[in-house]
C-alpha cells in the first residue's frame, strides 16, 4: 500500500514537472536594432562608477554604452566584463570620439577563455571626448554578463 502511495506521489511529480512551462524567457530570434544595440543608440554612462547585467540576444548582437568626459580634466577609463557561466566568450572594445570630431578605430581587450572576464584598463580620455564601449562575442551562447565602468 505504502510502495502505490509513494509511486503515486512520485508519478505526479513527474508529470507537473514535465508539464508545467518554462518561467524563464529570452529572445532567441534575431531582433530589430534597439537601445544599445548600435554606436548611434548607445546607453549613456551617467556616472564615473556604473555596473550593470545584461545578455547578448544572438551571435551578431552588440551592446554599446557611451560616457562623454565633461568632468574639466583628462580621465582614465576602465571597462570589464564578467560572463555568468563558462560558455559564451565576451569581449570589450572602445573607441574614442574626440572634441574635434575625430575617432579612434576600435580597439578591443584580450580575448579570454569560455567563462574568464576580459577588460580594458585605464585608457585616457581627455576633456570633451566620448569613450564608446561595445561589448560582443566571439563565441555565442545565451548567458548574462556583468559589465562594470570606471573612470579615474
Amino acid at each position: 500500500m505504502k510502495l502505490k502511495k509513494v509511486l503515486a506521489v512520485l508519478f505526479a511529480c513527474v508529470m507537473v514537472l514535465t508539464m508545467s512551462s518554462s518561467v524563464f524567457a529570452a529572445d532567441v530570434q534575431p531582433r530589430a536594432a534597439g537601445i544599445g544595440d548600435t554606436k548611434d543608440s548607445a546607453i549613456s554612462l551617467l556616472s564615473m562608477s556604473q555596473d550593470h547585467t545584461l545578455y547578448l540576444s544572438n551571435a551578431q548582437d552588440q551592446d554599446w554604452f557611451k560616457w562623454t568626459n565633461n568632468t574639466g580634466a583628462g580621465k582614465l577609463v576602465s571597462a570589464f566584463v564578467m560572463p555568468s557561466g563558462n560558455q559564451c566568450i565576451f569581449r570589450v572594445g572602445m573607441q574614442i570620439k574626440y572634441a574635434d570630431g575625430k575617432e579612434s578605430s576600435v580597439f578591443y581587450g584580450a580575448i579570454p577563455n569560455p567563462g574568464s572576464g576580459t577588460h580594458l584598463y585605464r585608457v585616457y580620455v581627455p576633456e570633451g571626448a566620448t569613450a564608446y564601449i561595445v561589448i560582443d562575442s566571439t563565441y555565442y551562447a545565451m548567458e548574462q554578463y556583468q559589465f562594470l565602468f570606471r573612470a579615474e
